[in-house]
């Protein structure tokens, strides 16, 4: 989280995505190209990441068109959680499960890549929806970065990534981490969503306190030898309980980690709190596309 506010911080998310954006020339065209940013860039920034930063991009690029938000925040929040499934560190509930289960990165892709192939078909088939409406170029100017903080941040995030990745001693991305972060800028700290972290801590803790109950324990256990009954329950509970805490639950009961792996991250394209990703957009949608309330 760290790396990514560091690299927002600077501009870089904005500098490319604005970049990529005056490809296009109608608003089909960009919506496509906001699904394949949000699909690629969220196996490795996080599902969550391409959601706050490409939504900003979409109200900003169709402010002056008649084009509805709904349907392609829809589209860009699907795309970054499908996106996010490739690698481990895209998504918390897949990085819970790489580690709890000691998969190792070939064994992780083999298991996510036909649903990432899949999703990317799907998710580029949907944008035809989108009536394509012209495109005027915004005049907006680009970021100007600073040389040095840009490579000591390009040069942390690559730290962070491989040792998400388990390519390196997790230690030395945290380290790298906060002491990049507090050499750009301190006012980075101010950025991490604290409670986000608060909740998946409260997350562990409820859902290592409900695993404990003796009929959770059976239920759980009768169930762990099908792995049509683990995925479908995951797909069923995790619309209430969202898909990270389901997964943490279901982990000390079932080494089904296929059924797992697919009921946890299909599940996060149901309710709106299936995924916190979800209530990512829609707060995102409610910021950028919805009229403040104005009391007189």
């Amino acid at each position: 989280m760290l790396t990514v506010q560091t690299l927002q911080f600077l501009g870089v998310f904005k500098f490319i995505a604005m970049k990529l954006t005056k490809l296009v020339k109608n608003s089909r065209q960009l919506i496509q190209l906001l699904i394949a940013l949000a699909f690629f860039s969220s196996m490795l920034l996080t599902n969550d990441v391409a959601i706050i930063t490409l939504i900003p991009l979409l109200s900003l690029s169709i402010k002056n068109l008649k084009v509805a938000p709904e349907l392609p925040i829809i589209l860009i929040c699907l795309a970054a959680n499908l996106g996010s499934i490739l690698l481990p560190i895209g998504n918390p509930q897949n990085l819970f499960l790489f580690f709890n289960y000691q998969l190792n990165l070939n064994q992780f892709i083999n298991l996510s890549f036909p649903l990432w192939f899949i999703s990317l078909i799907i998710c580029e088939s949907l944008s035809v929806l989108i009536n394509p409406v012209r495109i005027v170029p915004q005049k907006e100017p680009l970021p100007v970065f600073n040389q040095w903080q840009l490579i000591l941040s390009s040069f942390s995030a690559i730290i962070v990534l491989l040792s998400g990745l388990k390519l390196i001693p997790l230690l030395s991305g945290i380290i790298i981490a906060v002491f990049t972060s507090l050499i750009i800028s301190p006012e980075i700290f101010k950025n991490i969503d604290y409670a986000l972290l608060l909740t998946f801590l409260c997350f562990f803790i409820a859902v290592n306190n409900l695993s404990q109950a003796k009929f959770i324990k059976y239920f759980l256990k009768n169930i762990d030898n099908y792995q049509l009954g683990v995925y479908l329950s995951r797909l069923g509970l995790s619309q209430f309980l969202s898909n990270v805490p389901t997964a943490i639950l279901w982990s000390p009961f079932t080494n089904q980690v296929p059924a797992l792996f697919y009921g946890t991250n299909i599940a996060g394209l149901g309710t709106l709190i299936a995924s916190l990703a979800n209530l990512l957009a829609f707060k995102q949608y409610q910021i950028h596309f919805q009229p403040p309330n104005i009391n007189i």
